[in-house]
């Protein structure tokens, strides 16, 4: 199997391709998106980040959305766990992202809700696998990766597809490996007091009708 992920830019919440004038230089909830695709089949996973459940780019939530696409969202598999698209606000977003593909090639799956509560839980791989596996220097510059069944440990690596295959073993010792559980989950700080008035002020009067609770709630909600 071949996969591709990577960051997108994040989408703002209420968003109007149009920017009207009073909202133009406000700054609306975000929601990142996270997009790993399984060309083989073909089909593109977009998690979708709400503001409230981002712990950030880092290795940790890179490794926790592929951990969670590859249980749930793995070649073959025809079930989804998700919410129902058929609502409001970042629901509507996995709407727009599921209906881009006439062909179904794009899914949705929410890393979590507006209020806070997470879907796709984030691990802290970085300091458990840490204990197991060195780290590939500069890693940063290269784009291709390939694992095999029968070479535990071993990693190989390129730049471009053009380049050079290079090799490396990360393992520490060839007999210590890491236990099948997983690590302590890395808990999201959500929307701040600041954060939360900065919505409720300047953002919830341009969103829509029923949606206003959802993306600028009052901090007295505790959402």
């Amino acid at each position: 199997m071949h996969y591709s992920f990577d960051y997108a830019q994040q989408v703002h919440i209420p968003s109007n391709p149009m920017q009207p004038g009073p909202i133009y230089f406000k700054t609306p909830r975000k929601c990142g998106i996270f997009g790993v695709a399984s060309e083989a089949v073909p089909r593109q996973v977009n998690f979708l980040i709400d503001k409230a459940v981002s712990v950030g780019k880092g290795a940790n939530s890179t490794i926790s959305y592929l951990h969670y696409f590859l249980e749930h969202h793995g070649f073959g598999e025809t079930d989804r766990v998700t919410l129902n698209l058929a609502q409001i606000v970042l629901y509507e977003l996995g709407s727009v992202v599921e209906t881009s593909s006439s062909i179904g090639f794009n899914k949705a799956q929410l890393v979590g809700t507006h209020d806070g509560k997470v879907i796709v839980p984030v691990y802290d791989w970085s300091a458990f696998l840490g204990q197991y596996f060195r780290k590939l220097p500069n890693i940063t510059k290269f784009h291709h990766f390939r694992f095999a069944l029968d070479e535990s440990g071993i990693v190989y690596y390129k730049a471009f597809v053009t380049s050079e295959e290079q090799k490396m073993n990360l393992l520490k010792k060839a007999t210590f490996l890491p236990p099948s559980d997983l690590p302590a989950k890395v808990m999201p700080n959500g929307l701040d007091a600041e954060r939360q008035n900065y919505l409720l002020k300047e953002i919830r009067q341009f969103c829509k009708p029923r949606t206003e609770d959802l993306v600028a709630p009052s901090p007295d909600l505790n959402l």
